[in-house]
Order: structure tokens, then sequence, then C-alpha cells
């Protein structure tokens, strides 16, 4: 949903601001005076000769512009590190161990019902 157009009033703010807009009109844009857009700009022309540009804007809650080639959306498989691999050994184990003392209780019930069936 695009926001309503509001006239910007141009402003003697010598101050250049970038934000996310947090208002419900403006929700999911970025907002800002004419010198903190400009900057914007000037960043992303940059980002897109030099992949990625930082925005040294005091007043901003936007750091910086990088250019990331394909799409973000599409997951990309990660390469596992060794947390992930004993994260994966100790989960193992842990279900092997859940299942013998699974078993274990099974066969000591088993055992006391048939000594229940035998003293009848």
């Amino acid at each position: 949903m695009r926001p309503k157009q509001r006239p910007v009033p141009d402003s003697d703010n010598p101050n250049p601001w970038l934000a996310f807009d947090e208002r419900e009109e403006y929700e999911d844009c970025i907002s800002g005076n004419r010198k903190g857009l400009e900057a914007l700009r000037e960043a992303i022309d940059k980002a897109l000769i030099d992949k990625q540009a930082r925005i040294d804007i005091h007043f901003s809650h936007i750091q910086g512009i990088v250019l990331i080639e394909g799409d973000q959306r599409e997951t990309a498989r990660t390469k596992n590190t060794w947390r992930d691999w004993i994260a994966a050994a100790f989960s193992l184990i842990l279900i092997v161990v859940v299942l013998m003392a699974g078993f274990v209780a099974v066969g000591v019930a088993i055992k006391y019902i048939k000594k229940a069936i035998a003293a009848l």
C-alpha cells in the first residue's frame, strides 16, 4: 500500500536525518528531510558501484546500503559449524538413552506382570 502523498516542506534544519517511519500512514517507509534523502540517494548510487556504502548521518536509523545479488527470500544452504554437529550428536545420544530407558521400563513391567499372573 502506497503512503498518502503530502507536500514535503523545505526545512532550514541543517542536520540531515533518515528514519524508518512508524506512523500508520507511512508504515514500512523510509522518511527523512531533503538532505537526508539526498545522502541516501548518494549512498545507493555508491552501493550500485562498490557493492556497499556507509551513510554518515548522525540522525539516522540507517547505517548503510548493501547490494546483494540474487533473491534473499530464497533460503540459501548454509555450511554446518562444529556447534551444529555437537548439537546433532547430543540430540542423537539423548534420543538413544530415552529409548533404552523406555525399553528397560517395558521389560521390567512385563516381568512383574508375568509374576503377577503366575501368582494367580
